[in-house]
């Protein structure tokens, strides 16, 4: 699965790049995503 800059989801969000990092950390916390090495987020799967 390709990941997306924090940027790309903020924009087609319409949240501003802060808040989109936040709300990211929290999906992080909960497994719902993860950051790559390169930097780029992607959905996590339930195995």
């Amino acid at each position: 699965m390709d990941g997306q800059a924090v940027s790309v989801l903020a924009h087609r969000s319409g949240l501003s790049e802060a808040n989109a990092m936040a709300g990211l950390l929290m999906l992080e916390l909960a497994g719902l995503a993860r950051r790559q090495p390169n930097g780029l987020w992607v959905q996590m799967r339930p195995i």
